[in-house]
């Protein structure tokens, strides 16, 4: 989930908003590496394939292959 996350932030057209995503994922996950909860960490799970979904629907991404 984090490359997927990553290699979506790269192909954000807009440097500034590619920069912003890019050290969001970073910092997230950096965050989030120390967590021992099952429950959390399956929260967790489920808010990032979420996002990485709604990454890969935006419309500001460059097509997919």
């Amino acid at each position: 989930m984090y490359r997927k996350g990553l290699e979506l932030s790269r192909l954000f057209p807009d440097p500034c908003g590619r920069n912003y995503l890019m050290r969001r994922v970073q910092e997230v996950f950096r965050k989030r590496a120390t967590e021992t909860s099952p429950t959390k960490i399956g929260r967790h799970i489920k808010e990032g394939a979420q996002s990485v979904r709604r990454m890969e629907l935006s419309p500001l991404h460059i097509p997919r292959p």
